[in-house]
């Protein structure tokens, strides 16, 4: 936490989305970090796999609104 915020969310507002961002996003997902939704993750990490079978699973997912705070 850096003044009440969790450093993933600081990483994921602030870091250039360079081919290394996944490997950033990883880090936490290997850390034990648990996001607030499944499909933050998946779509953070280009899991275009995970994407499909939660959209396939929940097609509403596709519409809803998404936050590192909640």
């Amino acid at each position: 936490m850096n003044k009440g915020v969790p450093l993933v969310t600081m990483m994921v507002e602030m870091y250039t989305r360079t081919r290394r961002f996944k490997d950033c996003v990883n880090a936490f997902i290997s850390a034990g970090f648990v996001f607030p939704k499944e499909a933050l993750p998946a779509v953070l990490i280009d899991d275009a796999g995970k994407i499909k079978e939660l959209i396939a699973s929940n097609p509403g997912i596709f519409t809803g609104t998404y936050s590192l705070f909640n």
